[in-house]
């Protein structure tokens, strides 16, 4: 995630996130759960909730291919608290 990511997700979310950069990290490292994002193609969503007593925090990334040799590089692209999945959302994992 870039500070311009960061400043991004503050920007419309200041209540739900400010000093909560570590979830976003361990979002994405430890997700409950992952969909596909509905509406692009080549991102993702990743869905956890730290404990019971703590709305659940979506962060979606952005995956762009990298040139030769190839793969993949992530982008975080916004992160928020959500009180559920989309619907349109298809579960990858678990």
């Amino acid at each position: 995630m870039t500070e311009a990511g960061w400043a991004h997700i503050l920007s419309g979310h200041t209540v739900d996130m400010v000093g909560r950069e570590h979830l976003v990290r361990a979002a994405i490292e430890q997700a409950d759960f992952l969909t596909d994002d509905a509406d692009h193609p080549r991102r993702e969503c990743h869905y956890y909730r730290p404990s019971a007593d703590v709305p659940m925090l979506k962060v979606v990334v952005g995956y762009d291919p990298v040139p030769p040799p190839g793969g993949w590089s992530g982008t975080v692209i916004t992160a928020y608290q959500v009180g559920e999945v989309k619907r349109k959302e298809r579960q990858r994992w678990p």
